[in-house]
């Protein structure tokens, strides 16, 4: 329940301060909960980013004062955070669909986000299932890629998909690319500045690596012994392991008395038909120690 409570917390301090120049790193913040888990749990549990969700309340507000107020648009184009009238006149138009001009001189209706009250609801009887399992230090080889919050969803898949159609499918092909490695802040020397990033890491244990040098835009990664809390998720990857993540958030992470480390987490998806519907793969969290 102290996981909602939080989302609902921050969705107050958002409407507190909308029309100031807050980030998600501020709304993390203010609640005390890591940036990373946080904007994850938020979108996981209400469907938006902390950046659309602040972003779609604020064009809301900005169309009531386009159709009812007597400010003009670049003053409101400036309240609501925007350096142009056409950088907010674009963001106007896609989210109500027409400008902020035929809105004040023409009869629309303008689509209308209202703030969020999430609560929790338990579905089920099934629990959560995990081990705690300390793993040894891990070698690894492979790509990464930065992306934000918003992109990760689909831009992590198509990463894989680029990696896999690349080095996989060749004949003799070495690289399978089984691990996927989420970096956070300990890349980042500023993490605020940082903080709607993700390096997106996928990788093939180093054993793999047929030797020789090391190829271009490839490198490695060791991580050492660490202990995990390991969850599977049973089936294709992007449904399962959405559906797992989301269950780990909403039921485990708030009620959890394990101190998490924030800096990474792994998932480990086997080299095997994936399109299986006994197909597992496994979601790494790590503890600290």
């Amino acid at each position: 329940m102290e996981w909602i409570n939080a989302l609902n917390k921050s969705i107050l301090y958002i409407e507190e301060n909308l029309l100031k120049n807050i980030s998600a790193f501020d709304v993390a913040k203010e609640v005390n909960y890591s940036p990373f888990y946080f904007q994850k749990g938020f979108r996981l549990l209400s469907g938006y980013t902390i950046y659309d969700y602040i972003k779609s309340r604020r064009l809301t507000l900005a169309g009531m004062d386009i159709v009812i107020g007597a400010e003009k648009i670049p003053e409101i184009a400036f309240k609501y955070g925007y350096e142009s009238q056409e950088s907010f006149t674009k963001a106007f138009k896609r989210f109500h669909g027409i400008t902020p001009a035929q809105a004040r001189t023409e009869s629309f209706r303008l689509k209308t986000f209202l703030p969020l009250n999430l609560k929790l609801t338990i579905e089920g009887g099934d629990r959560l299932e995990y081990t705690i399992e300390k793993k040894p230090a891990m070698k690894l080889i492979g790509q990464s890629r930065t992306f934000t919050m918003e992109t990760a969803y689909d831009g992590t898949e198509e990463f894989w998909w680029e990696l896999y159609n690349k080095y996989t499918v060749k004949p003799a092909g070495w690289f399978r690319g089984q691990w996927n490695i989420s970096k956070f802040f300990e890349w980042c020397k500023d993490p605020e500045s940082c903080e709607n990033e993700i390096v997106y890491f996928i990788a093939a244990p180093y054993s793999d690596f047929p030797g020789g040098e090391i190829p271009r835009d490839f490198e490695v990664m060791e991580i050492p012994e660490y202990t995990y809390a390991i969850f599977k998720a049973v089936g294709p990857p992007r449904g399962a392991s959405t559906a797992l993540i989301k269950r780990i958030y909403a039921e485990w992470l708030p009620f959890t008395e394990y101190e998490i480390d924030i800096s990474f987490q792994a998932g480990y998806a086997p080299p095997e038909d994936s399109r299986s519907q006994t197909y597992t793969s496994e979601f790494w969290i790590p503890l600290k120690q």
